[in-house]
């Protein structure tokens, strides 16, 4: 379809038994994809976008029953995913960033249904496994627990108020974190979860519907 009436085509559907399986659009008029969206069953269940129409894949979202479950993001635009943003009835509830830039997150950050944060989880040694834990009320950071020796159990403590340290106390005894943390996964096996395959092939994907057009042409 030419849906601006300019003599480009900007809109590709595929389709498989006059069911959509997958949509291809260009945004930015200059006859290369810059989105893509897949369908099951009537419903998306992935959006793959271009946006800064470079030929590379910047952000991929995956959709469970039409609605947005995850959303993959290349924040930085240097062809590497870092963020990521986990959604429940369409609203944010927890993101996960990779801050240093290896390919596996570091941070963990939880939201309430108002959208303020509730809780941050870290990973400061690369090993997966989280030894920092921070707690929020209002908005604001209320204490910090650490976890020093990297055992899995807390051995300092923080106090916040108004974004100041107003006391710190060493456990003893070390104790378990009050909230079971998961390992922090890698952006490759997020991708996969996905099921998105990003790379070269990403790059050629954005080229596709120009180079049938052209052909189509002659």
């Amino acid at each position: 379809m030419d849906r601006k009436h300019v003599g480009k085509i900007d809109l590709w559907g595929y389709y498989q038994q006059d069911r959509l399986l997958r949509q291809e659009e260009d945004l930015n008029g200059d006859g290369k994809v810059d989105r893509m969206l897949y369908f099951e069953g009537g419903e998306i269940s992935r959006r793959e976008e271009d946006s800064r129409g470079n030929g590379r894949i910047d952000l991929i979202e995956s959709f469970s029953q039409g609605r947005l479950a995850k959303r993959l993001v290349d924040s930085k635009g240097n062809g590497k995913f870092d963020t990521l943003y986990v959604f429940k009835d369409n609203k944010l509830v927890r993101q996960e960033k990779d801050t240093d830039g290896d390919g596996t997150f570091d941070v963990r950050i939880f939201f309430d249904d108002n959208g303020q944060e509730l809780r941050q989880e870290a990973d400061t040694n690369r090993d997966r496994r989280v030894d920092v834990w921070v707690t929020y009320r209002d908005g604001k950071r209320l204490q910090q627990e650490e976890d020093l020796n990297f055992n899995g159990k807390i051995d300092a403590r923080y106090f916040f108020k108004d974004g100041q340290v107003i006391g710190q106390e060493q456990v003893v005894e070390e104790v378990e974190p009050g909230t079971p943390a998961l390992f922090f996964s890698s952006v490759q096996e997020e991708l996969r979860s996905i099921g998105a395959e990003v790379g070269q092939e990403g790059k050629k994907f954005a080229t596709k519907a120009a180079k049938e057009q052209g052909t189509d042409r002659r």
